[in-house]
């Protein structure tokens, strides 16, 4: 588990925003999007409470498309506009389980936030490190991630 200082909280939210754009001008509107559903585990036990990032690696395929694992670990991608699926084509994927210490969820309190932290290494979790990717085709696909740590 890494420990996020508030400093590195707060880079982390202004390089996203960085990456992510701030409305207007947008073609995400666009882009045709297929369905992208899958599970995630950890360990081969489910990962509740994981974002995942599909980080597109081609032009013109619009911004990150996001989802969120339930109890079962199962996520649907959406686009930022609610729309369910993403574009077709290559992505980076990022999935992320920021908590405090022992893994109940940060909340919406800044303050608690900045006491929270990755709980998945960097081959997961970072934007730049990340081993994780996808190749979404016409119609769709499910992609499930078994992600493996080694317990401390």
């Amino acid at each position: 588990m890494i420990k996020i200082s508030q400093a590195c909280l707060l880079s982390f939210v202004f390089s996203m925003v960085a990456v992510i754009g701030c409305g207007g001008g947008s073609n995400e509107e666009l882009v045709d999007v297929v369905p992208v559903t899958g599970k995630i585990t950890l360990n081969g036990e489910p990962l509740k409470g994981a974002a995942i990032t599909f980080m597109p690696q081609d032009e013109g395929m619009g911004r990150p498309c996001f989802g969120a694992t339930d109890d079962d670990g199962a996520y649907v991608i959406k686009t930022q506009d609610g729309r369910k699926g993403c574009p077709v084509g290559k992505f980076k994927v990022i999935i992320s389980k920021f908590a405090m210490e022992d893994g109940t969820p940060v909340g919406e309190d800044p303050e608690a936030a900045a006491l929270g932290m990755e709980h998945l290494p960097a081959q997961y979790s970072s934007g730049e490190q990340t081993q994780l990717s996808a190749d979404v085709p016409e119609g769709g696909k499910t992609f499930d991630f078994p992600l493996e740590v080694k317990k401390k």
